[in-house]
């Protein structure tokens, strides 16, 4: 009896071991997802579907350093930013390089980014690294955390 008790409870871990690892996979691919569609709008130029992606009270630090808190305020700034930079969709890469699950419904995803931009009559070329923290909302997984740091070339530790 003992080992029939301890027979169900190891495949009842087991099972719920590998539905864990499933969600999560699911999860980290939809985070993965949502990434892609939000580089995508921006290559469009499209800041309210970009917007979109962002929870009502979201914080973005851009590449210059500026703090922008809000919605409405980074759809604002996201269209003001999109007037002057004109991404090259030919250059412009991006590679999700982790995502890790902090709990089911809170992510963070890094991301290493680079391309090259059209701002007045100069191209400007540009590489960087996103922090980008996701919540779920529902169904849906959200930006309410974002960090640009821009990759600077030649500094070795």
């Amino acid at each position: 009896m003992k080992n029939f008790l301890f027979s169900i409870l190891t495949l009842s871990f087991f099972v719920l071991t590998v539905f864990q690892v499933q969600a999560q996979t699911a999860d980290e691919q939809a985070v993965r997802k949502a990434y892609e569609e939000i580089c995508q709008h921006y290559l469009n130029a499209d800041a309210a579907k970009l917007c979109a992606f962002y929870t009502d009270d979201a914080t973005s630090v851009a590449w210059n350093g500026q703090v922008i808190e809000g919605k409405a305020n980074l759809l604002a700034a996201t269209e003001e930013m999109l007037k002057a930079d004109k991404p090259d969709p030919g250059t412009h890469k991006y590679q999700v390089e982790s995502v890790r699950m902090i709990n089911k419904d809170a992510a963070i995803a890094i991301v290493t980014l680079q391309g090259t931009s059209q701002m007045g009559d100069q191209v400007i070329a540009w590489k960087g690294i996103n922090s980008v923290t996701f919540v779920r909302q529902g169904r849906e997984w959200k930006v309410a955390l974002e960090v640009s740091t821009p990759i600077m070339e030649g500094m070795g530790y």
